[in-house]
């Protein structure tokens, strides 16, 4: 059955009393800004590798009025440096930015520039950075590296109380990993699908 699968995380990050929320691929902080709401005393952090996403969201009043932390980072499998495709559209104009820069190509995308950007394991930031952190939820939207960034949350799956991963049935991307692998990869971290938008 489809599911608003917005409104369940944000209904699993308040029933489960989520004390950090992940928005992994934010692009602009309006989903931190919807999890400082749903989850007022929750650490909430907003990663974004887009340099221009970035600027804007730093100088962003309302974020920072909802303390919300902001990291130009790609949380992928392992700590280290990409380069991550920045797609050439007017990010001024939001119909327009709407988060298709990735760590992968898409041939149907004109790139405006490729940047080194740092990549780090959720795992190894969150223990390090935010080690009180003991009930977290994460939605990711990465533009086709969802199984990357997955892989990097073995060593806190245990404190993952809920997942919103945006991902597809068939290859949007080079290299992309898809749905029925992101799928099984989840299941061997022990964690159970509750609701879906995609369409069978």
């Amino acid at each position: 059955m489809i599911t608003n699968t917005k409104m369940l995380f944000c209904a699993l990050l308040k029933s489960l009393e989520a004390d950090c929320v992940c928005d992994v691929g934010s692009r602009d902080g309006a989903q931190s800004l919807l999890f400082r709401e749903v989850r007022p005393e929750a650490e909430v952090i907003a990663f974004e590798a887009n340099p221009i996403n970035y600027r804007a969201m730093i100088a962003s009043i309302r974020l920072k009025d909802g303390r919300v932390k902001i990291l130009p980072v790609a949380a992928f499998s392992a700590k280290g440096k990409a380069q991550f495709h920045v797609t050439d559209v007017n990010y001024a104009d939001p119909a327009q930015n709407t988060g298709t820069s990735s760590l992968l190509v898409h041939d149907g995308l004109k790139i405006q520039e490729t940047v080194e950007v740092e990549t780090r394991r959720l795992d190894d930031l969150l223990t390090a950075e935010h080690p009180a952190a003991r009930r977290i939820g994460l939605w990711i939207d990465v533009e086709g590296t969802e199984f990357d960034v997955l892989t990097g949350i073995a060593e806190i799956k245990d404190r993952v109380v809920a997942i919103h991963v945006e991902t597809a049935k068939t290859p949007m991307r080079r290299g992309q990993r898809i749905l029925g692998e992101v799928e099984e990869l989840l299941r061997t971290m022990g964690f159970v699908p509750c609701g879906t938008n995609i369409r069978s």
